[in-house]
């Protein structure tokens, strides 16, 4: 903690155990990303200050996780909170404890698309990113389940993957047992994209409008023209449409 990020080491044990409170497992490298599936116990911090870090295991440590820098994804399960800082990134297909996400953080669930469970409250601070990918032709998107309340804050960010979306497409994106609040804005990488949430008891989904033509993206009469011939054939089902970043 503290000093530059190194190369990782080797962590080669099925158990790591924190004791009562004052164990702490410090995280801070570079280079490829670090998986790690055994256990973590105890009562003491987990801190990732840098690298990209898979944890696979069920680790029932009940202290706190705290991601400082660089990305945790938890594709097993963490017993305690989480809390992700300016700069860091939580993801993975599993289940993580009561969960903060404060300003400058990020919540991108799924190892591309997938669910994240939350066992507990969540909350998204104002200026906090949830990133959201969405299956272009189908009706999977990440999502977040939410086993308490859902305090919303932030943005929604939609990033891909790229694709043929179908029109108004609805994704379900977070389930909770209760919201509180909204969501500052939604926004899309996809410039003819258009994003709307629509919140229903305890459900916020995301709707992908496609508002803008091919043609009328074009700067000159040519560009015009060539963006009417594709959307033309996108229409005879003779050219596969990417909707552009």
């Amino acid at each position: 903690a503290g000093a530059a990020p190194a190369a990782a080491g080797v962590l080669d044990t099925p158990r790591v155990h924190l004791g009562d409170g004052d164990g702490r497992l410090v995280f801070n490298f570079a280079g490829a990303p670090l998986v790690y599936g055994g256990n973590i116990a105890g009562q003491g911090a987990v801190d990732l200050y840098a690298g990209d870090l898979v944890l696979n295991g069920a680790s029932t440590n009940t202290g706190q996780t705290t991601v400082r820098g660089g990305s945790l994804a938890v594709n097993g399960s963490l017993a305690g909170p989480v809390q992700v800082q300016t700069g860091g990134v939580l993801g993975g297909r599993g289940a993580v404890g009561p969960t903060t996400v404060a300003s400058g953080g990020v919540l991108a669930p799924g190892n591309s698309i997938g669910t994240l469970t939350v066992n507990g409250d969540l909350r998204l601070a104002s200026g906090s990113v949830y990133r959201v990918e969405a299956e272009p032709a189908g009706t999977q998107s990440d999502r977040v389940d939410v086993r308490g309340t859902a305090y919303l804050g932030g943005s929604v960010l939609h990033v891909g993957p790229q694709g043929n979306f179908t029109p108004n497409q609805r994704y379900t994106i977070l389930t909770a047992n209760a919201i509180s609040g909204r969501f500052d804005s939604v926004a899309s990488n996809y410039a003819f994209l258009d994003p709307a949430l629509s919140y229903d008891g305890g459900t916020v989904s995301l709707q992908l409008d496609q508002t803008r033509s091919l043609a009328s993206a074009g700067a000159t009469g040519n560009q015009r023209a060539v963006g009417a011939a594709l959307a033309a054939l996108m229409r005879r089902g003779r050219y596969h449409r990417t909707l552009l970043p």
